[in-house]
């Protein structure tokens, strides 16, 4: 396993440092650093940006440094507090942090960016996210062939190599799920309990990283309470308690690193909530979407293709239906969201804290059947991880599955599929639904892809190689 990990280092090194790596933070790398230096000034785990806020937005004062700051969860804690870790033993980070927290607004900032070995640590960490493809590759396959040509392909992307240089919560979200993508295929592969314990483990770091993966985790405890029901149809003969203990050992690494931040929240704040505000800044963006007309819902499959879907939506379509779909014009539903809808939702809400029980209320639950259809091209948009790579694999799906059903291995890439494919949706219906929400789906269509390439194309050519004369 030595070879795979170090090709998948060294891929993912080139392609990181063909940039700088003392990139200046922009955006929403700011959201992790005001957190982390809040840690190492007051040892206060805050809201960072939103510490003041009473609108969603940045308070005027927030940059500056001062005594009073209070506990927060608006943000969950994984990414900060691991930047928090690293300015421990790193004083360089520690003062970059500080540094570009307080001149945000100055451009460029007077500011040191001794980012190297954050960059480098979170390299590695991606590199990880990658051999864990090829570990999947073998385990659905049992081929070293297609491992290495998932490996590949992960790889190829690029995408992987795009995020150790930047400062967000990706660089640890993404190789936690994907390590519970591996270990919940070894699972459902070897039944070993030790596997479900690490599945749960590895689910619930990437929930202290993006919150919305608690949905998940719950939805999963749920399926393997209910396995038994299955055995029959499965041709398994488990014995009824077994789908009881893996559950059991599931929710215990789930709960592993969940119950100490919940149980902070609650001597803190009164209730157990894994997060406070984070979720209604969210929905408010998402909701604008609904404000689409039917004619754009059309467009938006056209021009939320990966890659070449705006340029083949200018050619095919009037302005009129494609101009609100983007990102950065004042008019796209994306900017509504944030500036009008949000501003008028939140007026008639009264307060942040009944923002988003009033966005269910009157935008989801009293407007479910809209709501639910434009989930459907906005789950389109965030599916198209690794773009073109996704665009290839959903046309080889069929035979591809149909092979794994016939080999008796369907089951095993349901357990590898599913619960990313689950989060595309969940994404949809909650979010903006972008494809970096959803980079673990990469892993999926490179095994796909690879698996069909080895079959159709790589195995025959062996097989004639080596039953021609010369051979």
């Amino acid at each position: 396993m030595l070879g795979p990990i170090l090709f998948a280092l060294l891929v993912t090194a080139v392609q990181t440092y063909r940039t700088p790596t003392s990139k200046i933070p922009e955006l929403d790398d700011f959201y992790y650093f005001f957190i982390a230096r809040d840690l190492k000034l007051y040892g206060v785990f805050s809201d960072g940006l939103f510490r003041d806020a009473k609108d969603y937005f940045i308070a005027p004062d927030v940059r500056e440094e001062h005594a009073d700051v209070k506990p927060g969860r608006f943000f969950t804690p994984a990414y900060p507090f691991f930047l928090h870790l690293l300015q421990t033993f790193d004083s360089g980070l520690a003062k970059s942090i500080r540094c570009h927290c307080f001149y945000k607004e100055v451009e460029p900032p007077p500011c040191p960016n001794d980012f190297g070995r954050l960059v480098a640590i979170q390299v590695v960490l991606a590199a990880l996210a990658a051999f864990c493809a090829f570990v999947i590759g073998i385990e659905l396959s049992g081929s070293q062939r297609i491992a290495w040509l998932t490996l590949a392909l992960v790889l190829a992307t690029g995408e992987l190599g795009s995020y150790p240089r930047t400062y967000l919560s990706e660089n640890l979200s993404l190789p936690a799920f994907c390590a519970f993508m591996t270990f919940a295929v070894l699972a459902a592969s070897r039944l070993a309990g030790r596997w479900f314990l690490a599945a749960g483990v590895s689910l619930s770091l990437a929930t202290l990283v993006r919150p919305g993966y608690l949905y998940l985790l719950a939805a999963l405890v749920l399926v393997l309470l209910l396995a038994p029901l299955l055995w029959p149809y499965l041709k398994r003969k488990q014995p009824l308690a077994w789908g009881l203990r893996e559950a059991a050992l599931f929710a215990a690494g789930g709960a592993l690193l969940l119950v100490p931040w919940l149980i902070r929240n609650r001597v803190l704040f009164g209730d157990f909530e894994l997060t406070h505000g984070y979720a209604g800044y969210a929905l408010v963006q998402r909701l604008a979407y609904n404000l689409m007309s039917w004619p754009e819902w059309l467009a938006a499959f056209i021009v939320w293709l990966p890659g070449f879907g705006d340029e083949l939506g200018k050619l095919l379509l009037p302005e009129r239906l494609y101009e609100r779909l983007g990102f950065f014009d004042a008019n796209t539903y994306y900017q509504i969201g944030w500036n009008a809808f949000r501003t008028n939702t939140l007026a008639a809400a009264g307060s942040v804290e009944a923002h988003l029980g009033y966005l269910i209320r009157n935008y989801i639950v009293g407007d479910l059947v809209k709501h639910t259809i434009v989930t459907l091209p906005l789950a389109m948009r965030g599916f198209w991880a690794g773009k073109y790579l996704a665009l290839v694999a959903l046309a080889l799906a069929w035979p591809v599955l149909r092979d794994l059903w016939r080999t008796g291995n369907i089951g095993l890439f349901a357990v590898l599929s599913l619960p990313p494919l689950f989060m595309v949706g969940f994404h949809a219906f909650v979010s903006v639904s972008i494809d970096r929400y959803n980079l673990p789906m990469i892993i999926v269509f490179a095994f796909i892809i690879a698996s069909y390439v080895d079959d159709r194309f790589i195995q025959p050519y062996l097989e004639r190689r080596a039953s021609s004369p010369a051979a």
